[in-house]
């Protein structure tokens, strides 16, 4: 069974033009725009709701330990060694294991798969998802880590062009959809 059969998963990421996500390990681009669209997205939309963050180890070491623990969202990691995870995130070993988790916590409104490479193409393979939600940024950035996203497989809803003012790059945030059957 597919977790996304009984919550509203959705993935939730951000590409250069050639659907490269990271170089050695680090996102290669800093464009306020795309971690505000990810902040405002991710968080919980209610109070009496909570958004779950679901991550693997390496995502989480990057970018879970900063600021992500707001907006009434709670991390959720896959990682082989859950235990060494600190108190308060949460921890599983496999897609099992998450939806375990999940069927004891109260009152989830999304959860939001957002990485690394390896957790993208498990949930992607699977087709365990409802939504995407992609921010397409309009350059080669180099990137050693690709997530591979057939792009004429979803709809374009919307995009928006913005300037990144650091890098002078344009933007295109895309919001896209699986097709309805």
């Amino acid at each position: 069974m597919k977790l996304s059969d009984i919550y509203d998963v959705n993935i939730i990421l951000a590409t250069d033009a050639k659907f490269g996500i990271s170089l050695s390990g680090v996102i290669p681009w800093n464009i306020s725009e795309d971690m505000q669209y990810f902040r405002v997205t991710t968080s919980t939309h209610g109070e009496d709701k909570q958004n779950i963050l679901l991550m693997g180890r390496k995502t989480w070491e990057y970018m879970g330990r900063k600021s992500v623990l707001n907006g009434g969202r709670r991390i959720l990691v896959i990682t082989t060694h859950p235990e060494r995870l600190p108190e308060g995130v949460l921890g599983a070993r496999t897609v099992e294991e998450v939806g375990s988790i999940l069927a004891s916590l109260k009152d989830i409104h999304r959860v939001w798969v957002c990485g690394g490479r390896d957790i993208y193409n498990l949930f992607l393979s699977r087709g365990d998802y409802r939504m995407i939600y992609w921010n397409k940024i309009d350059a080669d950035f180099g990137c050693d880590n690709r997530v591979f996203l057939m792009e004429t497989a979803f709809i374009c809803e919307s995009s928006e062009f913005v300037v990144d003012k650091k890098t002078g790059k344009m933007v295109e945030l895309l919001y896209y959809k699986t097709p309805v059957e």
